[in-house]
């Protein structure tokens, strides 16, 4: 359920930050005019969410033009995405539509990394690789309760509610490129980085600590990712440095290094990592949204999901679901609950077996109860519509007839965050430091209170973890603050 964040503080960039990059670095490309919204897009904002910063979509649309000169393709016809999501990866999608994750950005050390991601994509878009859609469950399956009214709850109600038919709902449906296909974008990409002036190496570089950080990564964030499409082998990697090799005995000169670390980590720095607390956050079985100030206890032991549209859970059987979202806007939800009292005395002759206007923490709500008596297993299904903050949010809830304590329970626990609750939120944030004279990485980890681990700290900047410095390096942390002052009052 995403909400608007300030992004003057989520981004703390120099004004002069386009004026100091070093060399040959990208430049702005002039105004970028947007092709027609395209299903992967929607799909992608719907279910994961788009990380909206103008910045840094116009750095990476400078890198895409500067990568494509010289090719017979308009750089305005490819858009570039920034998906918000703490996994490393990126994919181009059949329609010419780039998605790289912030995750990405946080992995990478300078421009010649992203450069080297956007050039591989580009060449699957270039070369018209075929591809085979499959669906990837990123939510758990859904409510196995049987019912007609229950059906009509499923398919329709809640699918209104988050914005999909009730079949997509936690299912993405993504290309997988063959393995030639991908080592292919590897070979031409790595010629498509030299023939622009970037560091080739950094192809392989970047596949490197893919590979090892997506690992690291997965044991933190368990849940399942949108971007699992670039698995890096060891054979991808020798083949890159081969093709490197022949490029420069052909060029007869040496490629240039890697761009300045500096540059690039300023326009990174601030950036979140790890979940977004603009999408609502769960501790445990509670879900928070801190943007949208409210508080929702779900059933414990219930397995959450969160996406841009929706928060829930679902009971470990699948017999029990509870969804919220929003239903609308305005101070009064009894609309709402009058137009489908309405629907379901319509289409299925029922009557409520609740009915109940009340108040939550001073928040008016409206609450409707059925019993669907349609199949052998009898299923209660409640609604709720809370107004809050000018805002109209809906609940729904299914579950067998004998578990209506938990969805009761958890329809009643809405309320307002306390002020000591939204201060208490915190969020990930990269930043860059400075190392010491003689400082080790762990000890900088230390004395910087860098979240990382030694390990992903090593991984991410491209130093050994037993690397001792000699001081003014400037590496990538991650830092834990306070995110009341992001939020949007």
């Amino acid at each position: 359920m995403a909400c608007k964040v300030k992004p003057h503080l989520l981004f703390v960039l120099p004004v002069l930050l386009w004026a100091g990059m070093a060399g040959c670095r990208t430049t702005p490309s002039g105004p970028r005019v947007y092709r027609a919204e395209s299903p992967y897009l929607e799909q992608v904002n719907q279910q994961v969410g788009i990380y909206d910063d103008e910045t840094i979509i116009d750095y990476l649309d400078a890198i895409k033009a500067r990568l494509l000169q010289g090719y017979n393709q308009d750089p305005r016809e490819i858009d570039i995405y920034l998906i918000d999501n703490p996994m490393p990866n990126a994919y181009a999608a059949p329609d010419k539509t780039i998605f790289i994750s912030r995750g990405m950005l946080s992995l990478a050390s300078t421009e010649d990394d992203i450069a080297a991601v956007i050039a591989h994509e580009l060449v699957h878009i270039l070369n018209k690789h075929h591809v085979k859609q499959s669906r990837r469950r990123i939510l758990p399956g859904l409510l196995s309760l049987p019912g007609k009214a229950v059906g009509k709850v499923v398919n329709e109600d809640i699918g209104n509610l988050v914005n999909a038919p009730i079949e997509g709902i936690g299912m993405l449906y993504l290309a997988d490129y063959s393995r030639d296909q991908e080592e292919e974008a590897d070979i031409d990409g790595v010629g498509m980085l030299a023939k622009a002036g970037y560091d080739p190496r950094s192809m392989a570089r970047i596949l490197e600590q893919l590979e090892e950080t997506s690992t690291l990564l997965r044991g933190e964030y368990a849940t399942p990712s949108f971007y699992d499409t670039h698995p890096s082998t060891p054979d991808r990697i020798v083949n890159i440095y081969a093709e490197i090799v022949k490029l420069e005995k052909a060029e007869n000169q040496a490629f240039p290094g890697p761009g300045e670390v500096n540059a690039y980590l300023s326009l990174v720095d601030g950036m979140i990592f790890g979940v977004n607390p603009a999408q609502g956050v769960f501790e445990e079985s509670r879900f928070i949204h801190p943007d949208l100030n409210f508080s929702l206890q779900f059933p414990k032991d219930w397995t959450p999901f969160n996406t841009p549209m929706a928060a829930g859970a679902l009971s470990p059987k699948g017999d029990g679901a509870l969804f919220i979202g929003n239903a609308g806007y305005g101070p009064d939800p009894d609309p709402y609950a009058r137009r489908l009292r309405q629907s379901f005395y319509d289409e299925f002759g029922i009557h409520p077996i609740k009915e109940e206007i009340i108040n939550l923490e001073g928040n008016e709500a409206y609450i409707l109860a059925y019993r669907d008596r349609s199949s052998e297993i009898p299923a209660i299904i409640y609604f709720l519509w809370v107004s809050h903050d000018g805002r109209v949010y809906q609940l729904i809830g299914l579950c067998k007839d004998q578990g209506t304590q938990e969805i009761e329970s958890s329809l009643m626990s809405f309320r307002p965050l306390r002020l000591e609750e939204r201060e208490s939120i915190t969020v990930l944030r990269i930043r860059k430091a400075e190392a010491l004279p003689g400082e080790t990485l762990h000890q900088l980890s230390q004395r910087t209170a860098n979240r990382w681990t030694d390990r992903v700290t090593s991984i991410a900047n491209r130093v050994e973890e037993n690397h001792r410095f000699a001081g003014g390096e400037i590496l990538k942390i991650v830092k834990e603050e306070p995110y009341w002052d992001s939020v949007e009052l």
